[in-house]
This record gives structure tokens, C-alpha cells and sequence, in this order.
């Protein structure tokens, strides 16, 4: 979802932004690798997480007992993929499975129904966050996109450090030291974003669709998207229209940062490439 911001920012702050607004830049921000040549240990959880943000909160609060592995393959669309006969074998000999929840893998009642409790414990890490609705089509939907806003994830966090607690009680300690510390860098970001966001004259954002509710809700900000929730929609002329038109592109904005993993310039908005 491509995302547009206000002037009146330095460098500096754009910076932060692009980090923050993008989940490749968020991710990029807080990952840690481990030293290249580490060897495997034969003693890990075997993980699967439904999309890569998930898959990224378990090896960073697994950390060297975590065998993860992410269900909907980079680049796709978590919204609409459709787990293959082999994904499904995957999840149903893991230890644990993370899921997003708030409606946004459409075969999540199917595994949750198929699953064996005694086999597979299910991580719901949006479960009782997701508190924004949005009217699309004459339905009501629940906004999933949780992980954009850094304290947010930090609750989807804590969620994941219980599935770890509860598959694999004996490491404990181990599973919360790395927590507190992933913690402390959603911290830290949550308050470069305030710390960039103050000199910011105006609050409007645009965005492709409507997937940073939440972030802005968060720091102050007001979104305004050109299509709804989901990622496939097409804008009609009128909204493209409306948007062009608006106050928000007559007096400039800089495009920041897209949030898909393939990035390239957003137009027919009569902004520079």
C-alpha cells in the first residue's frame, strides 16, 4: 500500500518513516540475524506462521530452538492465499501454528477445525486486538492489519511468547529473556515514530488501501485511503478523482514507502515518481 506524508519533515525523520511505515522496514529495523555458520540444533520447536511478520516474531522470541516456516510465500497476499496440500502438512506437524486472526486468513476456521490440540497449539496473536471496523460493500469488516502499529505487535508478541511457554515449558526463561528484548526495540521505535511525527505540520496520510488504521489511530495521524481494506480492490474514478483533487496533494506530499515487498512508484495521482 503505497503511502503518502506531509512536508515539513527533514531527512532524518524520513528515514524513521520509511522504516516504520513499510513492513520490510519495520522488520528491517528490529531483526536480528544470527552469525552466519551457526549450527542447526536438532532440538527445535517446529513452527509454522500463517505470513512473514508472524514467522519473524517467532525466530525472534524462539531464537535458536525455533524451526519456523511461513505459510503464504513472499511476495503473496496474505488476505487471499490459499494454503497448498503441503502447507497444510506443514502445519499439522507443528508443535505450534501462529495465526493472525481478525479475519485475515480466509482458511483459518477450516485448520482450526482440523486441528489436533494434542499435535498443534494455535497461536491467535490478533485474538481480542483487532478493535476497528470498516463499512466495504455494504458489509461490516474487521480491520486485521495489527502488526503496522509497533505496540500493537508488541501484544501479538506476547501472545506468541505463551504458544512457546506452552509447547516447550522447560525453556522458559530462555523464550521470555528474548521477548523482553524484542520489546524493548518495538519500544524504541514506537517512540522514534512519536519523536519524527512531532514537526510533522500536517496529519493526513494517503494510502492504497486502507491497511494503516491502526498505526495512525496510534500516532495521530488521519489515513486517508483510496481503496478499502483489502489489497485487490479497485478505486473508482470518483475516490481517484476526490484524492487528486483534495488539499492533502495541492499543497505536496512525499511518497514514503509502499507496503508491499515490491516497490514501485504509485500512479495516475499526479505525483513525481
Amino acid at each position: 500500500s503505497s503511502l503518502y506524508l506531509c512536508t515539513g519533515m527533514s531527512k532524518k525523520y524520513i528515514f524513521w518513516l520509511v522504516l516504520g511505515f513499510a513492513i520490510a522496514g519495520l522488520i528491517a529495523y528490529i531483526a536480528r540475524r544470527p552469525p552466519q555458520g551457526m549450527p542447526l540444533r536438532t532440538d527445535r520447536i517446529k513452527i509454522s506462521a500463517s505470513f512473514y511478520p508472524l514467522y519473524f516474531l517467532a525466530q525472534e522470541i524462539g531464537g535458536e530452538y525455533a524451526d519456523a516456516a511461513q505459510i503464504t510465500p513472499a511476495g503473496a497476499e496474505p488476505h487471499d492465499y490459499e494454503p497448498t496440500a503441503q502447507d497444510r502438512a506443514r502445519m499439522e506437524q507443528s508443535a505450534l501454528l501462529i495465526l493472525n486472526g481478525a479475519g485475515l486468513e480466509a482458511w483459518e476456521d477450516d485448520i482450526r477445525e482440523a486441528n489436533d490440540p494434542e499435535r498443534t497449539h494455535i497461536v491467535i496473536a490478533g485474538e481480542g486486538l483487532a478493535s476497528r471496523r470498516m463499512s466495504e460493500e455494504s458489509k461490516t469488516i474487521v480491520d486485521p492489519h495489527l502488526w503496522l502499529d509497533p505496540l500493537l505487535t508488541k501484544q501479538m508478541a506476547d501472545k506468541v511468547l505463551l504458544g512457546f511457554i506452552a509447547v516447550d515449558p522447560a525453556r522458559e526463561p530462555y523464550y521470555r529473556m528474548r521477548a523482553d528484548a524484542l520489546a524493548a526495540r518495538l519500544n524504541a521505535l514506537d517512540a522514534e515514530y512519536r519523536t519524527s511525527l512531532a514537526p510533522c505540520r500536517e496529519k493526513n496520510i494517503i494510502t492504497a488501501h486502507a491497511a494503516f488504521g491502526y498505526l495512525a489511530a496510534e500516532y495521530g495521524l488521519t489515513q486517508v485511503p483510496i481503496a478499502g481494506l483489502s489489497p485487490d480492490e479497485e478505486p473508482s474514478a470518483r475516490r481517484m478523482a476526490e484524492i487528486t483533487e483534495s488539499r492533502l496533494l495541492l499543497e505536496g506530499a512525499h511518497r514514503v514507502v509502499e507496503e508491499a515487498l515490491e516497490l514501485r512508484p504509485q500512479r495516475g495521482l499526479g505525483l513525481p515518481d
